[in-house]
């Protein structure tokens, strides 16, 4: 299933754009793009099979629901943003091996997602809390599992790219302003640049779908094994939690 879905350029770009975006030289700029971007590879999974994600299921799916600014939160992003601003510049080499890391996770997370609907595993139009259930259960089998066969291909398949990404990144804080990065914003700048952009990101796309075809079958047959075993176990747990709810006298 790995094997089709990187010969999917529709599905790789979002992997790649994710992991250019944490080159975004904006701070929070950076983070707003990639929750964007992880939102529409998840959507357009769904659509490849025929289902439709209700923007909260989206969301539910790729990021902690309770993850938005609080208080102490942005006041403490507001303090550390001309340090984190400074450290970009001097430590370019630790934002490449983020754009790695978050790439990695972006292709393992779609990965399973695909394996989740593929297999019936879960299906949108329920219970929201059901979503929360099989992102943490992807989140659980990639730490279990572990993703460095994933995480090697894609390095190299960024090897001589940093130039690539970090043009991508500069084009999209450009072109989205300050004063606007609504996710509406966001995905016509996406949009536009998907359509500019096409022969630097065919090659790309290309260059990683080539390297990521070296991981091994067995790894992937014991990570799909991992993960569905994992999600099985925390639906029945989420089911039983839901009855014994249901259950109490109010």
């Amino acid at each position: 299933m790995l094997y089709e879905l990187i010969r999917d350029s529709s599905l790789l770009t979002p992997v790649v754009l994710i992991g250019a975006s944490a080159l975004v030289p904006v701070p929070f700029l950076d983070d707003i793009a990639k929750a964007y971007l992880e939102k529409r590879l998840f959507r357009l999974l769904a659509e490849k099979e025929g289902l439709e994600l209700s923007k909260e299921e989206q969301s539910h799916l790729t990021q902690h629901p309770g993850s938005g600014c609080c208080l102490v939160g942005c006041l403490g992003s507001a303090l550390i943003y001309p340090f984190k601003k400074v450290l970009r510049k001097v430590f370019f080499f630790l934002e490449i091996k983020r754009s790695v890391d978050q790439s990695t996770t972006a292709l393992a997370q779609a990965y399973l997602f695909r394996l989740t609907l593929r297999n019936d595993l879960w299906r949108p139009g329920g219970p929201v809390e059901s979503a929360d259930v099989v992102r943490e259960s992807i989140q659980a089998a990639c730490h279990s599992q572990g993703v460095k066969p994933l995480e090697t291909a894609i390095r190299h398949g960024f090897e001589g790219a940093k130039g690539t990404l970090s043009d991508f990144a500069s084009k999209l804080a450009d072109k989205v302003s300050g004063a606007d990065e609504s996710e509406e914003k966001i995905s016509s700048v996406v949009d536009r640049m998907e359509e500019e952009e096409t022969e630097e990101l065919k090659g790309l796309t290309r260059s990683l779908s080539d390297s990521l075809n070296d991981v091994s079958q067995p790894y992937l047959e014991k990570f799909s094994a991992t993960f569905e075993k994992q999600l099985q176990a925390a639906q029945i747990a989420a089911a039983a939690a839901a009855t014994e709810r249901e259950s109490r006298p109010a």
